[in-house]
C-alpha cells in the first residue's frame, strides 16, 4: 500500500523568517483515513502543500513508499503519484462530468474509449448515475460536484489523496457522505487519504485524527494508540 512519511520536515517563509514547521516527522499509510485539525495559520495549508509536491521544505525530507521525494521529477509526481480534492471542486466548468473525470486519463496518453469507461466506473463508485454523465458542473449540487472532484482525483492513477477542506462549502449531510465515500476508499481499496478540515465532527470519522499545533504534529486518535506526538521533539 501507498505510503508517505515526513522526516524532520522544518519550513520556514524567506521573506519573513517566520518557522511554520518545526520537525515534523509521521507516516501516513495506505488503507487509513488521516483528518489534520488545526486553527487557521497554525501550518496545515503548508503541510499539504509539502506533502502535494508543491512547495519543498527548508530541512527535512519526505518519503513516498520509502523514496525521497527530493529526488523525484515534481510534475511526474504530481501528476501519478498524488491527487488533490479541493474545497471549491476544480471543475472544468465547459466540460461535462464524464469529460471532467477523463481529462488527467487523457493527458496520460489513454485513449478516449478507454478513459470513458474508466470514467463512467469511478462515477458509479461514488454515486453519480449515468443520466448525470453528460451534465455540467453548475447543473449539479455541490456534494455532487464534491464527488465527481473525488472521481476525477482517483483517475489518475495515483494511490495518494489530499483533501483540502473538502466539505466547507457543503452542508452536513452532505459533508457526511463526502467522508464516508474518502473512508471507503481507504478501507477498502486502500489508499492513503490525508485531510485537512475545521469541521471536528466529520473529522471524528477519521482512523487517525492530527492537530497542528505550534509547528508540530499532535496525534488526537488512532486505531494503534490512543495518543502520541508526530513530531521531532517532544512538548
Amino acid at each position: 500500500m501507498a505510503e508517505l512519511r515526513l522526516e524532520e520536515v522544518q519550513y520556514q517563509y524567506q521573506k519573513t523568517g517566520q518557522q511554520v514547521l518545526k520537525g515534523v516527522s509521521c507516516c501516513f499509510e495506505g488503507g487509513q483515513l488521516c483528518a489534520v485539525i488545526g486553527p487557521s495559520g497554525s501550518g496545515k495549508t503548508t503541510l499539504l502543500s509539502l506533502m502535494a509536491g508543491l512547495d519543498r521544505p527548508t530541512i527535512g525530507e519526505l518519503f513516498v513508499d520509502g523514496e525521497p521525494l527530493s529526488r523525484m521529477d515534481f510534475d511526474c509526481y504530481r501528476r501519478e503519484r498524488i491527487s488533490m480534492i479541493f474545497q471549491s471542486f476544480q471543475l472544468f466548468p465547459l466540460l461535462s462530468i464524464l469529460e471532467n473525470v477523463c481529462y488527467p486519463m487523457e493527458l496520460k496518453g489513454e485513449t478516449k474509449k478507454e478513459a470513458e469507461k474508466r470514467a463512467k466506473e469511478l462515477l458509479e463508485l461514488i454515486g453519480i448515475t449515468k443520466e448525470k454523465h453528460k451534465r455540467f458542473p453548475s447543473q449539479l449540487s455541490g456534494g455532487e460536484q464534491q464527488r465527481v472532484a473525488i472521481a476525477r482525483a482517483l483517475s489518475s492513477g495515483a494511490r495518494i489523496l489530499l483533501a483540502d477542506e473538502p466539505t466547507g462549502n457543503l452542508d452536513e449531510e452532505n459533508t457526511g457522505h463526502i467522508f464516508r465515500i474518502l473512508q471507503d476508499l481507504a478501507h477498502q481499496q486502500g489508499y492513503c487519504v490525508v485531510v485537512v478540515t475545521h469541521d471536528l465532527q466529520a473529522a471524528e470519522l477519521a482512523d487517525r485524527i492530527f492537530q497542528m499545533k505550534a509547528g508540530q504534529l499532535i496525534e488526537q486518535k488512532s486505531s494503534r494508540c490512543t495518543r502520541s506526538i508526530c513530531s521531532g521533539s517532544s512538548t
